[in-house]
């Protein structure tokens, strides 16, 4: 059955651990002080006994002594007059003269002096010459010249007509048609308030659309494309309470990608998959809701795929277990856990006495590896 069981750490103290009767007593110890072993230079000083002992002595005419202090149970090391033979090295090599240490020699053979300090005289000659580096240079400019040379051009344009307004000039629109006497009648040319305008100035008449177009019926734009030349485009007005875009369109896109599309309501998405390929998912809301629908304890987490079927390692909480567990491998398409491959460890804490039977999460039965920590002791308590 498990329970809370108590964890030892650095730290802890010994008196935390219970001593199974008999196991841990005096009697128990065959020995009350243990030893150690030794060695130096590879040569043991100490070994396979309790009473041996490490001894420490001065060496004879060696130069060393040691001196011991029980007091204290100190140990002083110092140095008395070391003989010359007892040194590695007992002389010096000056030049090619051997001077021993502890004899007195009168002159040096083997040196080269680099600098000497003479006093007295100095009988001889000296030279030497130094030449000095001398660098020369020169530093052209170059020059550069260009020239413009301007075009020219005329033309002329001519034009000759002759109209010889004798007669009347028929008309004909897409209903309807008519006749201008042109030596006593005026042709207008007129549009619809809202969807086309007309202007007239000499001999040009200009039709166009007025900035803002009202068209009484449906707009059909065949070509496929409608695009304004504006920052902000209004699509329809605030009276329009359903739009329906896209028809039978089997893929919609808004934007270029590189904008940001802004939904100010509600955005309720009824198909069977959503999917989402941005690279960084931001959300605001400090929680999501999954299961949404569910009145019921039921699975439900998160999914990293590693698998080209949609599976992938999984994150959630489990039923019955009552914890939030962890599998290696499921199938998004899944609705529960298939297989628990280990269960995250919980903490609770507060005091000693008031752990409780069992861990909130997982209960008697899934329970296990949740931690208590007491607040009061800083004993910490695993279920197991």
């Amino acid at each position: 059955m498990a329970e809370w069981k108590k964890l030892v750490v650095s730290g802890s103290n010994v008196s935390q651990l219970n001593n199974d009767a008999g196991y841990l007593t005096a009697g128990t110890l065959t020995q009350a002080n243990g030893y150690s072993t030794a060695s130096f230079n590879g040569t043991n000083l100490i070994a396979d006994s309790i009473t041996g002992s490490l001894n420490f002595a001065s060496s004879s005419g060696q130069g060393l002594n040691i001196s011991a202090n029980a007091g204290n149970d100190t140990l002083t090391w110092g140095l008395s007059a070391i003989p010359n033979a007892s040194l590695l090295n007992s002389g010096s090599i000056i030049g090619s003269t051997v001077v021993n240490l502890g004899t007195t020699v009168t002159s040096i053979d083997g040196l080269t002096l680099t600098t000497a300090v003479v006093s007295g005289s100095l009988f001889g000659t000296a030279s030497y010459a130094s030449q000095a580096l001398t660098a020369s240079y020169a530093n052209t400019a170059t020059s550069s010249s260009y020239a413009n040379n301007a075009t020219s051009a005329s033309y002329a344009l001519t034009a000759s007509f002759a109209l010889n307004a004798n007669s009347d000039l028929a008309i004909a629109g897409d209903t309807g048609t008519g006749t201008v006497d042109l030596q006593t009648q005026t042709l207008i040319v007129s549009g619809t308030a809202g969807e086309i305008e007309t202007s007239v100035s000499n001999q040009t008449v200009t039709i166009g659309l007025p900035n803002n177009v009202t068209i009484a019926g449906d707009l059909a734009v065949n070509g496929g494309d409608l695009t304004t030349t504006a920052l902000t485009a209004s699509l329809f007005n605030s009276t329009a309470t359903q739009v329906n875009i896209g028809g039978s369109a089997l893929q919609m896109r808004i934007g270029n990608g590189a904008g940001t599309i802004t939904i100010p309501g509600n955005l309720t998405v009824q198909g069977t998959t959503t999917t989402i390929s941005s690279s960084v998912l931001e959300i605001a809301d400090q929680f999501i809701v999954l299961a949404s629908g569910s009145n019921t304890n039921v699975d439900g987490g998160l999914i990293i795929q590693n698998d080209a079927n949609g599976s992938g390692h999984a994150f959630g909480y489990g039923t019955p277990e009552n914890r939030w567990v962890m599998q290696s491998s499921l199938n998004s398409l899944s609705s529960s856990f298939a297989a628990i491959d280990g269960y995250v460890t919980t903490t609770q804490y507060g005091l000693a006495v008031a752990k409780p039977a069992d861990p909130s999460y997982g209960g008697a039965t899934y329970g296990y590896g949740n931690i208590y920590t007491a607040t009061d002791t800083g004993e910490i308590f695993i279920y197991a």
